[in-house]
């Protein structure tokens, strides 16, 4: 039928032979185009070249999975350090030593007294004095790391010790918590003092009186509270690389939000951290502990790629980290390049089909005036000659084709001479004989045929033919193409082999047992595991041989069950083979029913030794890797806090400076006046007056001396609680302090600010002044390296302050003239540990100003280059 049509089609439109040979050429360059152009666009399979859609979605995914991969385990790392924290104070012999000399003052005071007399009384022990300075150094010593630390007598569910003094003495409840020996807990909470998210780190601490059998009711429990958006900031604030839409989403294991989302649901654009959830495939992927990359649909209802990973802190709890980016972004750069590629291939398939037209012409003209010749050939009969006249290549083909007719011609007389002698030949033969033609009619029988039957021409070849007395006197035969059974018996064969190879790569073969006869049948791979000859014939009792004796009843129970109430088998068995080897086999069946009967079991039967081994392995590499985290956990904190004590080591040389600086002056003073008064001693002039004047003119001078050192010791010391302060004061403070270092380089500050401003700011004034000081060094250290590269230059560094439109908000610029910043490093200073100053450098300024700043303070630091130099912006929330 289809034949047909396509004949039906071929004979409606019948083409010139030159608009065929145009539409050829035209048919291959449109399908050439098209081809490149796809290969282009999408590569070519099963080679190593790549289109630029497969480059683009394979960088975004190496992206997103690399960035994925370095925020899961930058924060698992935060994570580990913070339990790590937490055990070392628990386990610290200073805490364990005090703890067992307070408590039964504890126990004593708790039975004479109410619970504010217990506490003040409890606060005055040296024991209390040592705890509490320990965890608030502790706290010091982590920078910005933990809001708070305390500690819980669960007997009495009160704070007894912590780093904010009102919190003592408070009730606790610690029912939602275990109390088993030595455990940990673990939970996220939003702060009821900023809003911010933190991570709760809970750990049991049992010391007993000695008087006491057991200690589950008399023991402590440290709680610390660490800020976890300084990690989750860190993660963050990268993701802009990737793409203008991509946005990394953490999430906890039920799906909540743990960080504010860039691109907010219409639905809900004010979702609440730990409050909100996000009900995605995404989310619920990486809450449910899975990794991987797909392209999904996020809460928007936008199309997106996205990787997701896990953290599992504890068998209830987790994190869940994604990190997407929009397919529209991924595809758009591909759009245009479709649509400048279509407009370039149609203008050069109207240029080249152009040129073919014109060649098609030139090529067809001489096959037309042939192919002419070729009809008046076969209209008027072999002797006619071609009279083509042409000049290339075609000549040749023409005085070929004369050659080919004289050819021809010879053969067509030979052959007329060659079939009069054979069918004189036929005619005169004695066996019979006759030609059928294609529509099984009988052309030709000789004479042997018309004495034997009689007149056969008008009969078709299958009929019978019989004598006078209708007897059939010609049998027929019939022929059987079995073409198609031999090629579906090859097909069938070779996927036998098939079969049969994949099972051996596999170890995995097939059995059947009927249940009537308890017949065996095994495949081959079966009788090679077992390690026996195919040519020996299983039968049941033999095959169960093979396994244990001990286990032999559970497997023939199992067989029984599938038998009688057709229940699957899949069951994990030891096995020894005819040679003696030991293996762990898999053993599948089902039941096949017929007429609703079980009539036999058909199943798998695969050696599974190795995967037992490789999990084996596997479980001993889990039991092992606590050990390993946490030896290489305790190599990084030594090495973190090798580095702080070096940059403490730095500063502290600075202050020793700035402090001989100031004291230079009031010490020659002093020795002035002790030298006067022995002048005055020995001139007669010490009297009363002269006494009270040099004691005031020193004391003073003393004084001077003491708040020097007071002002450099309260600037080291950590803020504990936020307050309010003014920035302006604050900044001059600083620079009062330091400004003897800028003045020594040569390097000017001028501070510019309205009288008029709100510059009231609630923070942590000592932490902002660090803040300051780390910008003001940076800028200084880039005016020297100007200098040292031969620039001559009157350094300069401008703090101006101000307030936005609304007077809502504070913004503290400082810009200088030290050159600015490289293009391709000013994205990365404020990540941890980088650095450009090589060797001089920590890596560690820029990061923990930006972490105080907006982590610590709500606010934001931002740096750009200007005309000559850098400029960073600090904006803070005004508070009046």
């Amino acid at each position: 039928m289809i034949k047909n049509i396509f004949l039906s089609v071929k004979n409606h439109f019948k083409f010139s032979f030159t608009l065929k040979m145009f539409l050829s050429f035209g048919l291959v360059i449109i399908m050439t185009m098209l081809i490149s152009l796809l290969m282009y666009l999408f590569g070519v399979p099963y080679t190593k070249i790549d289109g630029i859609y497969n480059r683009n979605i394979d960088q975004a995914e190496s992206g997103i999975k690399s960035f994925s991969k370095m925020g899961t385990k930058y924060l698992a790392k935060w994570i580990w350090e913070r339990r790590g924290d937490a055990r070392t104070i628990a386990e610290s012999v200073q805490i364990n030593t005090s703890l067992k000399e307070l408590l039964p003052k504890i126990h004593g005071y708790n039975n004479s007294t109410d619970i504010k007399s217990f506490i003040d009384r409890v606060r005055e022990e040296r024991e209390y004095s040592a705890i509490a300075s320990y965890i608030e150094g502790v706290q010091s010593s982590y920078y910005g790391v933990y809001e708070e630390i305390h500690m819980i007598d669960a007997k009495l569910e009160t704070i007894i010790v912590s780093t904010h003094n009102e919190h003592v003495g408070k009730h606790f409840h610690t029912d939602e918590r275990p109390v088993n020996s030595e455990d940990e807990w673990f939970n996220l909470i939003v702060s009821e003092h900023n809003g911010t998210i933190k991570f709760v780190i809970s750990r049991a601490i049992d010391i007993c009186l000695e008087s006491e059998d057991r200690c589950v009711d008399r023991r402590f429990i440290l709680y610390m509270y660490a800020n976890i958006e300084r990690p989750l900031a860190t993660i963050r604030s990268g993701i802009g690389v990737i793409g203008k839409t991509a946005e990394i989403v953490i999430v906890d294991k039920n799906g909540r939000m743990l960080t504010p989302l860039n691109f907010k649901s219409p639905d809900n654009p004010t979702s609440n951290i730990l409050d909100h959830k996000i009900n995605t495939t995404l989310t619920m992927l990486a809450g449910n502990g899975n990794e991987g990359l797909i392209e999904s649909i996020d809460a928007r209802g936008e199309a997106v790629l996205g990787a997701f990973r896990h953290i599992t802190i504890t068998p209830e709890m987790g994190i869940g980290i994604i990190v997407k980016v929009d397919k529209k972004e991924l595809l758009d750069p591909i759009k245009n390049t479709i649509t400048t590629a279509i407009a370039v291939m149609l203008l050069g398939l109207l240029l080249l089909s152009m040129f073919t037209y014109f060649i098609s012409l030139k090529i067809a003209s001489p096959i037309i005036g042939l192919i002419k010749k070729t009809e008046s050939i076969k209209n008027a009969g072999l002797i006619t000659k071609s009279t083509v006249n042409t000049r290339d290549d075609l000549n040749m083909l023409v005085s070929t084709f004369d050659v080919m007719l004289t050819d021809i011609e010879y053969q067509h007389k030979v052959v007329e001479m060659e079939k009069n002698k054979l069918a004189e030949i036929m005619k005169t033969m004695e066996d019979g004989i006759y030609i059928v033609n294609r529509s099984h009619d009988i052309e030709f029988v000789n004479r042997a045929i018309l004495r034997d039957f009689g007149e056969v021409n008008n009969r078709k070849c299958y009929e019978p033919i019989v004598d006078s007395d209708g007897k059939v006197v010609k049998l027929r035969g019939s022929n059987l193409d079995i073409t198609d059974r031999k090629k579906i018996e090859d097909e069938l064969q070779r996927a036998l082999n098939l079969l049969n190879t994949t099972g051996h790569i596999a170890r995995i073969g097939g059995w059947s047992l009927t249940v009537d006869t308890m017949e065996v049948t095994w495949t081959n791979e079966v009788y090679r595991i077992h390690e026996i000859e195919v040519t020996q014939p299983p039968d049941f009792n033999t095959a169960i041989v093979y396994y244990p004796e001990e286990i032999r009843s559970d497997l023939i129970d199992e067989l029984k069950e599938c038998m009688t109430n057709g229940k699957a088998v899949n069951i994990e068995l030891p096995f020894v083979t005819a040679k003696g080897n030991r293996l762990c086999v898999n053993i599948q069946a089902r039941a096949e029913f017929e007429n609703g009967k079980i009539v036999r079991l058909v199943g798998s039967f695969q050696d599974i030794t190795e995967r037992k081994r490789m999990e084996e392995e596997l479980r001993n590499l889990n039991n092992n890797l606590m050990s390993m985290v946490q030896e290489e956990t305790a190599k990084r904190q030594m090495q973190e806090q090798m580095l702080i004590q070096q940059s403490k080591m730095a500063a502290m040389g600075d202050m020793i400076g700035l402090i001989a600086h100031q004291w230079k002056q009031p010490l020659n003073l002093i020795g002035i006046t002790v030298q006067d008064m022995k002048d005055a001693y020995k001139f007669g002039e010490v009297n009363e007056e002269y006494i009270d004047q040099t004691v005031d003119t020193t004391m003073g001078q003393v004084n001077f001396m003491s708040k020097t050192m007071d002002d450099f010791r309260n600037f080291f010391k950590p803020s504990k609680q936020k307050v309010e302060f003014d920035v302006k004061n604050t900044i001059d403070e600083l620079v009062t302090m330091f400004i003897a270092i800028f003045t020594k380089n040569n390097v000017n500050i001028n501070i510019k600010a309205d009288k008029t401003l709100k510059l009231k700011a609630d923070g942590y004034p000592n932490e902002f002044k660090q803040v300051i000081l780390n910008i003001l060094n940076n800028s200084k250290d880039a005016i020297i390296a100007m200098r040292s590269s031969g620039n001559k230059i009157q350094g300069w560094i401008e703090v101006e302050i101000t307030n936005d439109e609304s007077s809502e908000k504070i913004l503290v610029s400082i810009k200088d003239n030290g050159g600015g910043i490289p293009e391709d490093v000013i994205g990365r200073i404020f990540e941890p540990y980088y650095t450009t100053k090589g060797a001089d450098g920590t890596g560690i300024g820029l990061y923990m100003s930006k972490t105080i700043i907006e982590t610590n303070m709500g606010g934001s630091l931002t740096v750009r280059n200007i005309e000559g130099g850098a400029e960073f912006v600090i904006e803070l929330q005004s508070c009046a």
